[in-house]
């Protein structure tokens, strides 16, 4: 997928899960990422999708406590946002 293959408008998405992009070059993926973020949407590869879906994260994550922390604080924020 390149840029001609890229939504144009991304208003209907909440969140891009996307490839690792390894056919893609690395100013490409950048540009995506900004067209993204750009229009407010979170972007996020299909390992960490995954790794956050599966409950693995936190255990990938437990070597580095600080980051485990910011993780946790992080996911305790957007999921009392969701209920509100």
């Amino acid at each position: 997928m390149r840029r001609k293959d890229y939504p144009s408008d991304l208003s209907g998405y909440r969140l891009i899960i996307h490839c690792g992009a390894c056919t893609l070059t690395r100013r490409e993926m950048l540009w995506r990422i900004e067209r993204a973020a750009a229009a407010g949407i979170p972007v996020t590869n299909y390992g960490m999708a995954i790794s956050v879906l599966k409950g693995v994260a936190e255990r990938t994550l437990s070597p580095f406590p600080s980051a485990l922390e910011a993780y946790r604080t992080e996911t305790s924020c957007k999921n009392r946002e969701a209920v509100t």
